[in-house]
């Protein structure tokens, strides 16, 4: 349980040489300024891989990928709800996320948000619902392998693609 008392980043990885790996499993991270904060400087690659994890009522992002390098992982059984922001935030050079079996609710501003050209987000089995937005490719693509359940928010948003499960 990562706790900040309303300051500072619940998870802050942002590694500087080499590939970094941050692994979180069966943790709940709540009531910070940020959640999940991945930043890999640039040229660097950041290795995330979120289980059974819950970011909820941070004041800005639940999960935010960012920095000027690259993040590729998966959150997989989570929550990321409540936040005063986005959810997830994927607005790295480059991103390879994949989201799967987990829900995006109740997020102020938008359930998923892509904010940079090569953040790619693929969303498999999981509920989004009650944000401001469900999901917003502002830049960079929002893919929905066709299993979702998006309802109740604001404004459901458009998935940029939908691919087959295979």
């Amino acid at each position: 349980m990562m706790h900040g008392y309303g300051s500072g980043y619940g998870i802050l990885f942002s590694p500087i040489s080499g590939r970094g790996l941050l692994q979180v499993s069966n943790s709940q991270v709540f009531g910070n300024a940020f959640g999940i904060v991945v930043s890999p400087s640039t040229n660097q690659i950041a290795s995330v891989t979120l289980n059974r994890v819950e970011s909820v009522g941070n004041k800005g992002e639940g999960v935010s990928l960012e920095g000027n390098g690259v993040v590729a992982g998966t959150m997989r059984d989570s929550v990321v709800g409540e936040n005063g922001s986005s959810g997830v935030l994927a607005q790295a050079g480059q991103v390879f996320f994949t989201i799967e079996e987990s829900s995006i609710v109740d997020n102020l501003s938008n359930g998923i948000q892509t904010n940079s050209a090569n953040a790619i987000v693929n969303v498999g089995a999981s509920t989004i619902g009650g944000n401001g937005t469900g999901v917003l490719a502002s830049s960079g693509s929002i893919i929905s392998f066709g299993d979702n359940h998006m309802s109740t928010n604001a404004n459901n948003g458009n998935f940029t693609s939908t691919t087959a499960l295979r």
